[in-house]
């Protein structure tokens, strides 16, 4: 998974262009070659903030694969490195996609930490929660699925978050 948050800071003015694509996560290729997929929430000019997120799927379960990352009805958006073998939150069953699922329970539960708490098995993921506004990550909690964090300064007064599965070799 790849998520790169590209924020105005505190000595950015307001016309300052953001450098969106000054943070390369091209290396994720290599971690799924079943399917790639990319989408960009908000516009840094009219929003101060802009949300890239990139996702590469290995496909192991389910009968289709689900590419990524995977948008939900009012705007949500899921990057899913795991896999759920059981808890309370996101039943899976054998012909289901565990992405889709833990989609449908984050956006169901409105508490996102409550959610991943009953999800058993290895996994990190990136949600955005578009109703709140908030980038959610993590990974469970004997950290078997790896989720790499970088706080980067920007030309022009940006700074970007940037969270990824891998080193992305610069």
């Amino acid at each position: 998974i790849g998520a790169v948050l590209v924020y105005r800071g505190s000595a950015a003015p307001p016309q300052t262009p953001a450098p969106t694509g000054a943070v390369p996560v091209a290396g994720l290729a290599r971690r799924g070659p079943d399917a790639a997929g990319e989408a960009t929430l908000h516009a840094a000019a009219a929003d101060g903030f802009e949300l890239r997120l990139t996702g590469c799927v290995l496909h192991l379960r389910g009968t289709t694969c689900v590419p990524q990352p995977l948008r939900g009805e009012q705007g949500d958006a899921l990057l899913w490195n795991g896999e759920v073998f059981g808890g309370s939150t996101a039943p899976v069953g054998p012909e289901e996609s565990d992405t889709r699922q833990v989609l449908l329970s984050l956006g169901r539960a409105g508490d996102v930490s409550r959610t991943m708490d009953g999800v058993h098995g290895p996994y990190a993921f990136a949600y955005w929660d578009e109703t709140r506004r908030t980038l959610w990550y993590g990974r469970d909690r004997l950290g078997r699925r790896s989720l790499l964090r970088a706080e980067l300064t920007l030309p022009g007064g940006w700074r970007a978050l940037v969270l990824c599965s891998v080193v992305v070799p610069s």
